[in-house]
C-alpha cells in the first residue's frame, strides 16, 4: 500500500470540493436541487447522489428487523 500524499503536497480534491460548493451556491443551493430532483429525467442520477452521501458502515447493535420503505414518487421513465 501507498504512503499516500508527501508532507506539505496540496490534496486536490480540496479545491475541487471547494470549486463544487461554489457553483453550487451560485445556482441557489436548495432551489436548484429541488429543481434538479423534481425532473424525472434525473430521478436516477439525484438517487445516486443520495446514495453516496449515505454512511457506508454503521456500527451498533440491531435487536430486531430493519426495515427500509421505497416510494416510487417518480414513476417509470418515458419512453423514447
Amino acid at each position: 500500500m501507498g504512503k499516500g500524499r508527501k508532507k506539505g503536497v496540496k490534496n486536490k480534491f480540496t479545491d475541487v470540493k471547494a470549486a463544487f460548493l461554489k457553483a453550487f451556491t451560485a445556482l441557489g443551493h436548495e432551489d436548484y436541487v429541488k429543481e434538479f430532483a423534481g425532473d424525472r429525467r434525473n430521478a436516477e442520477a439525484f438517487l445516486k447522489m443520495i446514495a453516496r452521501m449515505l454512511p457506508r458502515d454503521t456500527k451498533g447493535e440491531s435487536k430486531g428487523q430493519i426495515i427500509v420503505e421505497i416510494i416510487d414518487r417518480f414513476g417509470k421513465p418515458e419512453e423514447k
